[in-house]
């Protein structure tokens, strides 16, 4: 058996975690949809989120809420309240 050997110069390896090691769709959007109805915003189906997730929070927050007006609701507090949703259901 032929083992490489180990490739100098090499300090860090770099991966994409999410969705790669760990699927982490359902957390995501049960948190985003809590977030969402507490806000008194319209939820959205499991699946949808595959289409909403993609380039961080903040693109996520502001697919979650297109086309529903609640103008006294940012995008920054549906972050900052995913944020907290999130690291609580995943304590």
């Amino acid at each position: 058996m032929n083992i490489p050997k180990r490739p100098k110069n090499i300090s860090a390896v770099i991966f994409d975690l999410d969705g790669t090691l760990l699927d982490t769709l359902y957390d995501i959007a049960v948190s985003m949809n809590t977030v969402l109805e507490r806000n008194g915003f319209a939820t959205h189906p499991i699946e949808k989120y595959r289409i909403f997730i993609g380039q961080g929070i903040a693109k996520l927050a502001k697919r979650a809420i297109a086309h529903q007006n609640k103008s006294s609701v940012t995008v920054e507090d549906i972050v900052q309240e995913l944020y907290i949703e999130y690291e609580q259901r995943m304590g």
